[in-house]
């Protein structure tokens, strides 16, 4: 609701939607849930000028979305186990190898989010399909 707001705000005024209400402001309203304009004030991220001239209205947008008063903590992502980095890293170290040969960007062979796939034992990706996988998708494997 609150970035439907800024859109319609960004349209009406024609302005970009991050000079209506910045993302870090949206994330730290969606956060904090304020019931209250007191509350609002504690955002961090919401400029004072926002604050004075919209402030009743964010705190309507919220109250209207009947949200709980405390949201559930987002999902903590895991630390990969140290096997699991130095794999990682094995397999980095073999694109960027790979990319100086062929005089491409590493990251145009294989990213970093491939590889970690690769790791955790996928074999649906990208990077063994195609010419992809004959350039460096069985080299990553075979490093495996």
């Amino acid at each position: 609701a609150i970035t439907a707001w800024r859109e319609q705000r960004a349209i009406s005024a024609d302005r970009p939607r991050n000079w209506i209400l910045p993302d870090a402001a949206v994330r730290d309203i969606v956060m904090r849930v304020p019931r209250t304009l007191a509350d609002l004030a504690t955002a961090t991220e919401l400029p004072e000028g926002i604050l004075n001239h919209s402030g009743p209205e964010l705190v309507a947008i919220v109250e209207q979305a009947h949200l709980p008063a405390r949201l559930a903590p987002l999902p903590q992502r895991q630390r990969p186990d140290p096997e699991t980095t130095a794999a990682i890293r094995k397999l980095t170290q073999l694109a960027q190898q790979i990319g100086r040969e062929l005089g491409m960007a590493p990251e145009i062979l294989a990213t970093r989010r491939e590889m970690e796939r690769l790791v955790s034992g996928a074999r649906d990706g990208s990077v063994l399909k195609g010419w992809r996988r004959a350039v460096i998708g069985e080299r990553l494997l075979g490093a495996l």
